[in-house]
């Protein structure tokens, strides 16, 4: 059952990167990118939109999901996603 265990290690490689993005990006806006603010009681609002945007595009392409492999097929679909996913990461390394 070698399929099983590929879709597995795909599952859960999404689901990582997946709770790793959730988790370290606001880190990541407060520390890189300077996003917080002086007075440590008020929140930037920029800091506050991009997690937002993040959920609700996540939102929004997962109840397409499914016309989407209609079209193009799961393989294409995750290759997809997964390349997405790098060029994300790669613009964001490259971000001073």
């Amino acid at each position: 059952m070698p399929k099983f265990y590929l879709f597995g290690v795909c599952y859960m490689c999404v689901r990582l990167y997946t709770n790793i993005f959730g988790t370290l990006l606001p880190f990541y806006l407060i520390d890189v990118l300077n996003m917080s603010t002086s007075d440590p009681n008020v929140v930037s609002y920029n800091l506050t939109l991009v997690p937002m945007l993040a959920y609700a595009s996540s939102v929004l392409v997962s109840t397409q999901l499914n016309t989407f492999y209609i079209r193009f097929g799961r393989k294409k679909a995750l290759f997809m996603g997964t390349t997405i996913c790098l060029l994300c990461l790669f613009v964001m390394f490259l971000i001073n």
